[in-house]
């Protein structure tokens, strides 16, 4: 390829943002290479000497090694993050179908007449039977380096042109569905969370800027389901901010009354003749209380 697109929506990805600014510069060196060789893999690399990576590659081996957030290595290949596969299979249809156009300048059929002939059967059939042995070939290319990585769905986001979503388990429609549920959670759950407003909007906005695909060990993984991804996000908003949630009352223990015993006063001069009779039981010694209690047993009988 003699030149490829960059999209401002690309470029505005957590996993390019938040990269340093000498990341960048290497990133765009290694995919203009990987441009040229309509590759989006650099193979066999690891081991070149550092004259190779410099002559052929434009950085040096180091800078390289010690690993990026858009670029990984598999075994001794180097992944570029974000390579054009979608132009690639384009340019390919193009080449098939030759310099003249979708038609390659032959009229419809292949007979100016408009009548069909072998000759033009077999040669569309042959462009499609092409076409066919193209896409499969780079299908099986993405399963054999997708599964050596920990997790083949992370790198298919940040190898190819995320799609646009419209709803979904993965992605609410607006902000105000996302807004309803918050509410409707907060009324009642196990855990006593409270989605805050200001915490709805903020994970909207913050989800809607990486396209629904937020940055994860390294990787820019899809959403499987946005509701589990805001109460994540409500929990963590209580840990950096103090809000979200509402504290669970403590329940006090009830203090159990003692039962004051009927006709202690009269036990009283029986065990202690002349010592002043108390104004209440609640203030008499256990000890002395313990005797009181032996002492009525006794005079009931």
């Amino acid at each position: 390829m003699d030149h490829f697109n960059i999209k401002t929506t690309e470029m505005r990805a957590v996993a390019f943002t938040s990269a340093p600014m000498k990341e960048r510069g290497i990133w765009l060196t290694l995919m203009l290479h990987c441009v040229a060789t309509e590759k989006a893999v650099i193979e066999s690399c690891r081991n070149w000497p550092e004259k190779n990576w410099l002559s052929v590659l434009g950085v040096s081996k180091a800078d390289v090694i010690k690993g990026g957030s858009m670029w990984e290595w598999v075994n001794d290949d180097l992944m570029v993050w974000n390579f054009p596969h979608h132009h690639l299979k384009v340019l390919a249809v193009k080449r098939a179908q030759g310099p003249k156009g979708k038609d390659g300048g032959r009229p419809k059929n292949g007979n100016p007449d408009g009548f069909p002939t072998r000759l033009s059967h077999d040669h569309t059939h042959a462009e499609t039977l092409k076409d066919k042995v193209i896409e499969r070939e780079n299908k099986e290319k993405e399963r054999e380096y997708a599964h050596t990585l920990p997790d083949s769905s992370s790198i298919s986001s940040t190898e190819y042109e995320p799609e646009k979503k419209e709803g979904g388990a993965g992605v609410p429609v607006t902000v105000e569905e996302a807004l309803a549920y918050a509410e409707s959670y907060s009324k009642g759950n196990a855990e006593m969370l409270i989605i805050e407003d200001v915490s709805v909007r903020n994970w909207f906005d913050d989800r809607c800027s990486c396209g629904w695909q937020p940055v994860r060990s390294g990787m820019q993984v899809p959403i499987p389901d946005w509701r589990a991804d805001l109460r994540k996000w409500a929990r963590e908003d209580k840990r950096r901010n103090g809000y979200a949630t509402v504290p669970a009352a403590k329940k006090e223990k009830a203090v159990p009354v003692e039962v004051e015993p009927e006709g202690w006063w009269d036990a009283w001069p029986e065990l202690w003749p002349g010592v002043p009779l108390p104004t209440n039981w609640h203030g008499i010694p256990e000890s002395w209380k313990s005797d009181l209690r032996i002492k009525i047993d006794d005079m009931k009988l």
